[in-house]
């Protein structure tokens, strides 16, 4: 099995870029990605030359009961599961919306 450095460089040759190029496009799609996730923005994710990606109501869902276990169990306070939860219920609402057509 390879490891990363060298798949990396792999690229690299193939494309006749550097390998440290090809681990900053790597890093900003998944970047993006995370950052799309972690903010709760609502809309589709598009990544070029991967496609589009819509919430899932059942993983929005599980996310939405996930946060409220948290509140429950005492890890979190209410201000954040209420800022939590209100960036869900958009992504849910969405979701419901894109399963209804």
């Amino acid at each position: 099995m390879k490891n990363i450095s060298s798949l990396y460089k792999e690229i690299a040759d193939k494309y006749n870029v550097s390998p440290e190029t090809v681990a900053k496009i790597e890093t900003h799609v998944f970047a993006y990605i995370a950052e799309h996730m972690k903010e709760r923005k609502p809309g589709p994710i598009l990544i070029h030359g991967f496609g589009t990606f819509c919430p899932s109501l059942n993983k929005t869902n599980r996310e939405i009961r996930k946060q409220l276990n948290y509140y429950r169990s005492g890890h979190i306070d209410k201000e954040t599961t209420i800022s939590r939860i209100s960036k869900l219920w958009i992504l849910r609402n969405e979701a419901l919306n894109t399963n209804s057509e």
